[in-house]
C-alpha cells in the first residue's frame, strides 16, 4: 500500500496560499463563515475542476465516496452540499479571479525563463474543452454527432445537409456566372 501523499494534496502543496489569504483578507471572504472557509471552499473546486465534475451535486457524491480520504486530501471530513452552495453563492468572485491573475502572473515569469523546444510567429490560444459542447450546439451537425444508436438517420441528414450545401454553391456559382 502506498504510504505517500496523494496526487491532489501534492498540487495543492504548490498553491501559493499566504497569497491567496491576502486575496481572502482582501474582500473579506472569510467574515461571518462557521462552516466552510474559503481555502476549503477553493480546494473544493479545484477538486472539481480537476477531476471533471460538472456540478456541486456530483463533486460532493464523489468526495462523500471517499470520506477516509478526505483528511488526506486536506479537505474538511464533514461536506454537506448546503454549505459548498452557499459558500459558491456568498463568495465575492474577485477573490479568485485576483488570486487567478496572481497564478497567470507566477506562470508567466516561470515559463519566460524556461528554454522551449518550439517557438511560434503568432499567438497561441488555449481553448477550454467546455466550449466543445458549446460548439456542438451551434453546429450545423449536432444531430448527427449526438444520435448513437440511429445510424439510419445520421447519413440520412448528413447526406441532406450535403446535398442542401452544394445547392446552395450552385447558386453562388451561377451568380457568379451572371456577374462576369
Amino acid at each position: 500500500m502506498y504510504t505517500g501523499q496523494m496526487v491532489f494534496s501534492q498540487v495543492m502543496d504548490l498553491v501559493p496560499w499566504r497569497r491567496f489569504q491576502t486575496c481572502v483578507d482582501r474582500y473579506h471572504g472569510d467574515t461571518k463563515t462557521h462552516a466552510l472557509s474559503t481555502q476549503d471552499f477553493f480546494k473544493i473546486m479545484m477538486f472539481a475542476q480537476v477531476t471533471g465534475r460538472e456540478s456541486l451535486r456530483e463533486t460532493i457524491l464523489c468526495l462523500r465516496a471517499i470520506p477516509a480520504h478526505l483528511y488526506h486530501l486536506g479537505l474538511p471530513r464533514q461536506l454537506v452540499r448546503s454549505n459548498v452552495a452557499h459558500a459558491n453563492h456568498r463568495r465575492h468572485w474577485k477573490i479568485f479571479y485576483d488570486f487567478a491573475k496572481i497564478l497567470i502572473a507566477e506562470a508567466r515569469t516561470y515559463y519566460q525563463t524556461l528554454p522551449l523546444d518550439f517557438n511560434f510567429d503568432s499567438c497561441v490560444y488555449a481553448l477550454d474543452s467546455t466550449t466543445i459542447d458549446l460548439c456542438l450546439s451551434i453546429f450545423p451537425l449536432r444531430q448527427a454527432y449526438q444520435a448513437t444508436d440511429q445510424e439510419g438517420k445520421v447519413t440520412d441528414y448528413r447526406r441532406r445537409w450535403k446535398s442542401e450545401r452544394t445547392c446552395r454553391e450552385k447558386k453562388t456559382s451561377a451568380s457568379k456566372i451572371r456577374e462576369i
